[in-house]
């Protein structure tokens, strides 16, 4: 009887395996049923469950008191599954972080894992306590990181620069989401003029207030002027910036929303190399005219 030859490959068979599971990468129960099958998908499966990891809840499904109560138990069995095989972490490539639901002493725990492929981190909640600043900053500090978005409201623009001042020089994506600085402090910053700016590809601004005269200024860590994709949706004279200007002939893909009626509109003119624009029409009624 005929016998298969024996693979050139010693990978043969694992790479038929990945090939195998890999459409299951949305559904992590089939993942962790698999893992549990042989050990030869043990790996495979480990690496689709924990590529993007997310770390506390957002909303109350369930009355807040028992959504905090879940949270923190998922939050706490996360930290000890991670804590308990460190070789897990060489699977996470992305982390989303949700503070209001994340218990102080877990989210410091996880700050100073080693993590080995950390790409991307995305940081929200209602409110950015000053006591979360620290972890937060220590994570964004991962030289692995290429990513960052952040979201919430902040109690002043120092703090808001706290978290940014130690940032991985690696970071190339830099998105600002629903920030808000508290409106008594905004000019209370340090001056980071002594380190190496940040050379920043793409840059979202997307419904934040307090952050953009910080963004123009020579404080500002970042440097914008290598800029290759844009996306804002209001403060739309912000290309015309003094920090913007020299980017916008580089910029290939922009994207904005204009108001009607409303001024949001920016002039294409000094766009020379756009290779895509995507525009957001927002359309308001006067509802008090129609009366």
């Amino acid at each position: 009887m005929d016998r298969m030859a024996p693979s050139a490959s010693p990978m043969a068979v694992q790479e038929l395996v990945d090939y195998c599971i890999d459409f299951l990468f949305a559904s992590p129960p089939d993942l962790k049923a698999c893992a549990l099958v042989s050990r030869s998908w043990t790996r495979t499966s480990q690496m689709h469950l924990f590529t993007h990891i997310v770390i506390g809840s957002s909303g109350y499904s369930y009355g807040q008191t028992t959504f905090l109560a879940l949270s923190r138990t998922r939050c706490t069995r996360l930290f000890a599954v991670l804590a308990a095989s460190p070789r897990l972490l060489s699977c996470i490539e992305s982390l989303q972080i949700h503070l209001d639901t994340v218990p102080h002493d877990i989210l410091v725990a996880i700050s100073v894992f080693p993590f080995v492929r950390l790409q991307r981190i995305t940081v929200s909640g209602n409110w950015v306590a000053r006591a979360a600043i620290g972890a937060v900053r220590d994570l964004l500090s991962l030289e692995t990181l290429t990513a960052i978005s952040i979201s919430g409201n902040f109690g002043s623009l120092w703090e808001f620069v706290q978290v940014l001042e130690c940032c991985s020089p690696n970071i190339r994506d830099l998105a600002f989401c629903s920030v808000r600085i508290a409106p008594f402090n905004l000019l209370t910053y340090s001056d980071p003029s002594d380190r190496r700016r940040i050379e920043i590809d793409c840059l979202d601004i997307w419904w934040s207030d307090g952050i953009h005269d910080w963004l123009n200024s020579p404080q500002c860590p970042f440097d914008f002027t290598h800029l290759k994709q844009l996306r804002l949706n209001e403060n739309t004279s912000l290309p015309q910036w003094l920090a913007f200007a020299p980017s916008v002939p580089g910029v290939e893909h922009l994207q904005f929303q204009a108001q009607i009626p409303g001024p949001s509109l920016i002039d294409l003119t000094p766009f020379t190399n756009l290779k895509s624009i995507e525009v957001f029409v927002e359309y308001r009624v006067d509802v008090s005219s129609a009366l």
